[in-house]
């Protein structure tokens, strides 16, 4: 049988590439991809080259546990359907799964590495299981507490998904930032009280007026999930005496100098890594990532967010999906890829 999958050149391209799926073994089965979600973090810097030289994606996908070498397949999010079993495996043939899976038409998998998905949640929607996840780790390490302020810097889907999260919590004040106007709206259809664009220095110096004002004196909790490493200075100006920040972005091979000179040592402010391949270690004596992901479900099952997805493209026009996404992210929000 033969397959189709995506590869990632690192050069601003992507090419789908024919490939001989193997016969299965005891233990295997065949999934069909139904739909596949493109991440606007890790698979934009794949596919600009801008992944640090050497470097694995992610130890917990299978596909990603090489150190990159281009051409690279990679995906973290696809629905696909069980279309045929090895003779133990008979119980499987239909249901409808979730994998941490690159791109591509069909794949062979076991029972391990795939998630059965529950009828209530349409196979489009459960693409974004993966960046639910990841925004229930990001709340998780934050720990936000009952009267908090708390800013989001970036609300890309999993910025996004992290604001929806954060608005059932009692905080004292939500505030989300963005520069494309698009993503501010949907800031506030996700339920945030106050959305600021962070280039408009009017907006930044009064947002930091108001905190000042207050008598906890900058933000309690801050998380920075824009992709884009200057924000972290926009963070740490908004802190105040041991504020958190939360860095949930991934910059890639991309730095910027960070103003550590100023109030950051005296107000003993926090900064915190948080990637959703690993539970933190004070929450691994009661959670794991079954649990995890089990509440994530819950959560897609709970809320309406299809207006999250924004583009559909078939898998044979995977290149003009990276292209829009490259060129014009102000009019993205969630990709995802059809198959036939």
């Amino acid at each position: 049988m033969v397959n189709e999958a995506l590869f990632f050149n690192g050069d601003s391209t992507v090419s789908l590439k024919s490939e001989e799926l193997r016969p299965l073994k005891p233990g295997e089965m065949r999934i069909q991809a139904l739909y596949s979600a493109i991440s606007a973090g890790t698979e934009l810097l794949l596919y600009r080259g801008q992944i640090p030289a050497g470097m694995s994606l992610d130890a917990a996908f299978p596909d990603a546990r090489e150190k990159i070498a281009y051409p690279v397949k990679y995906g973290y999010s696809m629905v696909g359907e069980v279309v045929e079993t090895a003779s133990d495996l008979t119980a499987w043939m239909g249901k409808r799964i979730f994998a941490f899976h690159s791109h591509e038409r069909c794949f062979i998998t076991t029972p391990a590495q795939v998630y059965p998905l529950p009828d209530e949640i349409p196979a489009e929607i459960s693409t974004l299981l993966p960046n639910m996840e990841t925004a229930i780790n990001l709340v998780m390490d934050g720990q936000p507490l009952i009267g908090e302020e708390v800013v989001v810097l970036g609300q890309g889907i999993v910025g996004l998904l992290t604001a929806q999260l954060l608005s059932r919590f009692p905080l004292h004040r939500l505030t989300a930032a963005d520069l494309y106007p698009r993503r501010r709206k949907l800031a506030q259809k996700a339920g945030v009280e106050n959305v600021f664009d962070p280039s408009d220095d009017k907006a930044v110096s009064q947002l930091k007026a108001e905190l000042r004002s207050e008598e906890i004196r900058g933000a309690d909790l801050i998380f920075e999930l824009s992709g884009n490493p200057h924000a972290l200075n926009l963070a740490l100006s908004l802190c105040g005496f041991h504020s958190r920040i939360v860095v949930g972005s991934w910059y890639g091979n991309k730095t910027a100098p960070l103003a550590l000179g100023a109030e950051f040592h005296r107000d003993r402010v926090k900064i915190i890594s948080s990637q959703v391949s690993s539970l933190a270690p004070h929450l691994s004596g009661r959670w794991t990532k079954k649990r995890r992901l089990d509440r994530a479900i819950q959560h897609l099952q709970e809320s309406d967010l299809s207006w999250l997805i924004t583009h559909r493209f078939p898998f044979a026009k995977a290149e003009e999906a990276y292209q829009l996404l490259d060129k014009t992210p102000w009019e993205v929000g969630q990709i995802i890829l059809t198959y036939d």
